[in-house]
């Protein structure tokens, strides 16, 4: 549907760091803003040397990668803004809990999603930055006209790179042995209702089935959107 892709995805398996970010602003710019991120995001979670290192390395990465997107979009002279969303799920993988559960967490800024899969319930762990998820959970005034919510569904209200600094929604979790995640860009969760995600986890597999099923799945409804997606299994 697109000529272009401004996704990207970074994945820590060492220190169990995983990210989705969607660019913003077009063509290059929103690809390069997206790959910025995740690049910063992955230097981080390597670095670290314990999980509350890795939480704080991973929210100055972010910073970071605001300030360097907005430097590159002036320098470049970008009438559009660039920008990125993320999605970011950190395990800790040095931690487990008695009853076999290790500590989480969850960032995210814009409309890229982290979901958890647990004992037959799908749980949405972000909330999306968008003008219609303002409106709807009555952050913002409205003028009453709720037909016209669906029209900005995409309009986002934080983004990493364009504006002020605004920083993630940091969410404290968990995570138990049986337990699935799935950290994607709107580009799957605008194509899949919620209880289509949970019967992909439900009908079980590795994580390489699932992706595999829900990819299926986003093709065979059209896939308007690039999309990307990683699934985590708890063992």
């Amino acid at each position: 549907m697109r000529s272009d892709n401004q996704d990207n995805l970074t994945i820590v398996p060492q220190s169990l760091a995983f990210c989705v970010a969607d660019g913003v602003g077009g063509g290059d710019g929103g690809a390069l803003a997206s790959a910025m991120l995740c690049e910063e995001m992955s230097a981080a979670a390597k670095s670290a040397r314990n999980f509350m290192d890795r939480l704080r390395a991973c929210d100055d990465a972010a910073r970071t990668a605001h300030a360097k997107i907005a430097d590159y979009a002036a320098r470049a002279g970008y009438r559009r803004a660039m920008g990125t969303t993320m999605a970011l799920l950190l395990i800790d993988p040095g931690r487990v809990e008695p009853g076999g559960w290790r500590p989480a967490a969850v960032a995210h800024i814009g409309d890229s999603r982290v979901y958890r899969w647990r004992a037959g319930i799908l749980e949405l762990l972000t909330r999306d930055h968008t003008l219609e998820e303002e409106l709807l959970n009555g952050t913002l005034a409205t003028d009453g006209k709720d037909g016209r919510r669906s029209e900005m569904a995409h309009m986002l209200t934080r983004a990493i790179g364009p504006g002020d600094w605004i920083g993630p929604d940091w969410k404290k979790v968990d995570a138990r042995p049986g337990d699935g995640f799935l950290v994607c860009s709107d580009g799957l969760h605008d194509m899949m209702s919620d209880s289509r995600i949970l019967s992909s986890f439900e009908a079980g597999g590795s994580s390489r089935v699932i992706v595999s099923r829900l990819e299926s799945a986003i093709l065979a409804a059209g896939a308007a959107d690039n999309y990307s997606m990683i699934v985590v299994r708890v063992l």
